[in-house]
């Protein structure tokens, strides 16, 4: 179910590279998006990379996030679950936060 998320965001399937730090490869990607936060606020970012387990995505340092929000992208209106695992500078690092995940 995760890689079909992958593949419903990009709209195809694409080659993944390795990173050393988590099982599953990242398919870098350049996607606008935004954070539907808890509170109403919306965030501007942009996805700079996916894997099955979550993205990185580039956000401006002047905006915070909240540890859980929507990330919503225009090929998904109704956003994913994500949770907050770090944050350095313009980036922040997501995971999907979906029941079966838990």
């Amino acid at each position: 179910m995760r890689k079909d998320i992958v593949e419903s965001v990009l709209g195809q399937s694409r080659p993944a590279f390795e990173s050393e730090r988590r099982g599953n490869g990242r398919t870098r990607v350049l996607i606008p998006a935004f954070a539907l936060c808890p509170d109403g606020r919306v965030v501007s970012c942009v996805l700079r990379d996916m894997s099955p387990s979550g993205a990185r995505i580039g956000v401006a340092p002047r905006h915070a996030l909240p540890a859980q929000f929507q990330l919503v992208t225009d090929s998904r209106p109704h956003g994913y679950p994500v949770r907050m695992v770090w944050r350095r500078g313009a980036f922040a690092g997501v995971t999907l936060d979906l029941p079966e995940a838990r």
